[in-house]
């Protein structure tokens, strides 16, 4: 190794081995290298983190869309905080707004279909009796028309035969 002395501004020079020397290289090289493979798994470890961050909330999202396309109206995403980025908890409270809107759209169309069907139920019956009504009346007529033929065709023979 070189060495300088300060009062004197001389420098010293010590001869070392070249074994010693490259034993000391190979010491530095592995730490060098424990330090990379730390850096790399430390690395790994964030980007798994990050990467499950990122991915969960969309998972969420997926999973209650899911449920509602399989009938239930009521799924939501669950509200996240912490670590989750402001635009998946924009996303997830989006979402919960248009799943709301949703089922109150389908709340509504139900009710009003069952409305329509009272309707018609209360059509068709009154249709029925009126028909029924109809159906009497015509029968009566027949019936009023029919014993005035047979009155008048009896009036008619009965003048005749005088």
């Amino acid at each position: 190794g070189f060495s300088t002395v300060a009062r004197t501004g001389w420098g010293v020079m010590v001869s070392q081995p070249q074994g010693e020397l490259k034993e000391h290289a190979a010491e530095v090289r592995r730490a060098v290298e424990a330090l990379v493979i730390i850096g790399l798994f430390i690395a790994g470890v964030l980007s798994w983190l990050i990467s499950g961050a990122m991915v969960r909330p969309v998972e969420a999202v997926v999973r209650a869309a899911r449920q509602i396309e399989s009938g239930n109206l009521a799924s939501r995403v669950p509200k996240k905080t912490g670590l989750v980025p402001k635009e998946f908890q924009e996303l997830g409270e989006s979402f919960n707004a248009m799943a709301s809107d949703i089922a109150t759209v389908m709340m509504q169309r139900e009710r009003v279909e069952d409305e329509l069907r009272q309707a018609r139920d209360e059509l068709e019956r009154r249709v029925e009796e009126r028909t029924r009504e109809l159906t009497d009346e015509i029968a009566e007529r027949k019936q009023t028309e029919e014993a005035l033929r047979r009155s008048s065709f009896t009036g008619t023979s009965s003048k005749g035969a005088r």
